[in-house]
């Protein structure tokens, strides 16, 4: 089997458009061309001179352009690399169905619905500041002072609890009784619970017997023993109140 190129102008059958391309310039080549018959003239007229050159060269030159064409589309093409699925000739769809393509493609399709663009709702109301007051647009309040409440007595300290008891005890044994039992009821204000309670009793039952306030004596000499029953100075308060008689 030769592995030489098939003829462009042997192929029969549908061909790619390259290949009826070169075909149709093989065929006009092929007619431009002057019968062989007038081929001997020519040769004549070439001998002859430039006038008979002129008039053979309007013969030869279409054919030879023609000829040109055609060896150079041959050539491309059988350059051109094979492919059997390419070169087959694509099918050519039925009129009805390019009809109804060509008619799907003018009918517009069918839009979707848009949609509802509802108003957008009316913006809130930004808050209104407080108003700002400055402090000294203020209105000054009066400031109204407390009540001052009244000031507690100060308390007597007892810090001279021995002066008093001492002073007392000196008096009722000067005979100023008097003075003795007044004494005894400052220490009782200054010192209600001093250490010197006992001696300061003591002290008080007697001026009030020197002073004949037998009632007031006996009282506070009852309470004085059954206050401090197992006293020291118990045996004297009991003197007092027997020497001063029932």
């Amino acid at each position: 089997m030769s592995s030489d190129p098939p003829r462009i102008a042997d192929l029969e059958g549908g061909q790619p458009a390259e290949v009826e391309l070169v075909r149709a310039a093989i065929r006009g080549y092929r007619e431009e061309l002057p019968p062989l018959s007038a081929m001997p003239a020519a040769l004549h007229a070439a001998r002859t001179g430039r006038r008979s050159w002129t008039a053979t060269s309007h013969l030869l030159w279409p054919g030879l352009s023609a000829l040109a064409v055609a060896l150079t589309l041959g050539t491309a093409w059988l350059a051109w690399p094979r492919n059997p699925e390419r070169d087959a000739a694509a099918p050519v769809p039925p009129r009805h169905e390019t009809a109804s393509a060509s008619s799907s493609e003018a009918t517009p399709a069918p839009t979707a619905p848009s949609e509802v663009v509802t108003p957008n709702a009316p913006a809130e109301a930004a808050p209104v500041p407080a108003p700002v007051f400055s402090v000294d647009s203020l209105p000054s309040a009066k400031h109204r002072p407390a009540p001052a409440r009244p000031a507690a007595p100060a308390k007597a300290t007892c810090s001279d609890e021995v002066d008093l008891i001492d002073d007392a005890d000196a008096a009722l044994r000067a005979g100023n009784a008097e003075r003795a039992y007044a004494l005894t009821r400052q220490h009782a204000e200054r010192c209600p619970a001093g250490t010197f309670i006992q001696e300061r009793e003591r002290i008080a039952i007697e001026a009030l017997a020197k002073l004949g306030r037998l009632d007031a004596m006996r009282e506070r000499a009852r309470a004085f023993e059954e206050r401090f029953p197992s006293s020291p100075h118990l045996r004297r308060v009991r003197n007092v109140v027997e020497r001063h008689g029932q």
